[in-house]
C-alpha cells in the first residue's frame, strides 16, 4: 500500500491544491446499482442501513439471507458490477472541470481482484486520475497523500470521514452520499465539515474552497 501512496504522490501537481474523492455512493450509485440487480434476480432488500450487511436480504423463495450469504452475495455483484459501472452523470464534466484548478486523486475500498476492473471502467468514463486502493481506515491514507497539500476529501463513510477529521484536521471532510435514502440512513458523520446533498451543491462547495485557496 505504501508504493501505491508514493506512486500517487508522484503525479500530483505540487502546485495545485488536492481534492480526494472515494467511488462507492460518491463517483457511483453502488447501492442503487446492486439493488436493481438483486430485484431482477428475485431478491428483496429491506434497506434499514448504509451497509448490506446490516440489511435484510430474501431470496426468490422467500429464505432470509445470513451474513456470510450476504457477503457472497455483494462480493459477487460487485465483481460484476465494477466491470461496466456508469457513474452519476455529471461527475466526469465536473471532475474533469475541477482538474483544471485542482489534483483530483480517487481512494477507494475495494478487493484487490477487482482494482484493474474499476480502473478501467472510469478510464473508459473519462476520468484517468491517480486511483489508489485501500484497505480499512482511510484516515492513514489520506494523511499521507494531502502532505503539503491544502487538502479536500469527499467520502461516503462515517468512519472514514470521522477518522480524518481527527487524525489530520486541516484536511476539510465533506460527508457526501448521492443516494438520498442512503443519506438519511447514515446521518452526517461527526467531525465533517460539510455534508453535501447534490453533487450540484457539491461543485459548489469545491468551487467556493477553490476560490479561497487558490484564488
Amino acid at each position: 500500500m505504501d508504493e501505491q501512496l508514493g506512486a500517487a504522490r508522484a503525479q500530483l501537481d505540487p502546485d495545485k491544491p488536492l481534492v480526494i474523492f472515494d467511488v462507492d455512493e460518491v463517483l457511483c450509485p453502488s447501492m442503487q446499482q446492486i439493488m436493481q440487480r438483486w430485484e431482477a434476480a428475485g431478491y428483496h432488500l429491506e434497506l434499514s442501513s448504509p451497509w448490506f450487511q446490516r440489511c435484510t436480504v430474501i431470496d426468490a423463495k422467500g429464505r432470509q439471507l445470513s451474513t456470510e450469504e450476504i457477503d457472497t452475495l455483494v462480493y459477487d455483484s460487485y465483481a460484476k458490477l465494477v466491470v461496466q459501472q456508469p457513474t452519476y452523470p455529471e461527475v466526469p464534466q465536473i471532475l474533469a472541470r475541477l482538474s483544471q484548478r485542482a489534483n483530483v486523486m480517487i481512494l477507494t475500498n475495494l478487493w484487490a481482484d477487482m482494482a484493474d476492473s474499476r480502473r478501467a471502467n472510469l478510464q473508459a468514463q473519462g476520468m484517468d486520475y491517480p486511483m489508489v486502493f485501500w484497505q480499512g481506515s482511510k484516515a492513514p491514507a489520506v494523511a499521507t497523500l494531502s502532505a503539503g497539500y491544502a487538502c479536500y476529501f469527499v467520502d461516503d463513510n462515517v468512519g472514514h470521514i470521522s477518522d480524518v477529521a481527527e487524525s489530520v484536521p486541516a484536511v476539510i471532510g465533506d460527508h457526501f452520499i448521492g443516494f438520498a435514502r442512503l443519506r438519511r440512513l447514515a446521518g452526517v458523520a461527526p467531525g465533517a465539515r460539510y455534508a453535501s446533498n447534490s453533487w450540484q451543491e457539491l461543485d459548489a462547495r469545491l468551487t467556493q474552497w477553490l476560490d479561497g485557496v487558490c484564488p
